[in-house]
């Protein structure tokens, strides 16, 4: 697949495994929020000399974190 600046591509979440993180590639870092499972997912766009490269890795924060009670 060709990846073109500026288009609009459909990546997989790298919690839930679902298609559905639309992303419009640029270069950069950027982050989405899934709409199946509400984790983020991190996505850095990089321009090589081949093209342009995405890569998507888990988060490792998501969300509200609440401490556990002691006691």
């Amino acid at each position: 697949m060709d990846i073109v600046e500026g288009e609009e591509v459909l990546l997989p979440c790298r919690h839930c495994s679902s298609v559905s993180l639309k992303f419009m590639v640029h270069a950069g870092n950027s982050s989405i929020e899934c709409p199946k499972c509400g984790a983020t997912t991190a996505i850095t766009v990089v321009h090589e000399a081949e093209g342009w490269t995405i890569h998507a890795s888990a988060s490792a924060v998501t969300g509200n974190l609440e401490m556990p009670k002691q006691g």
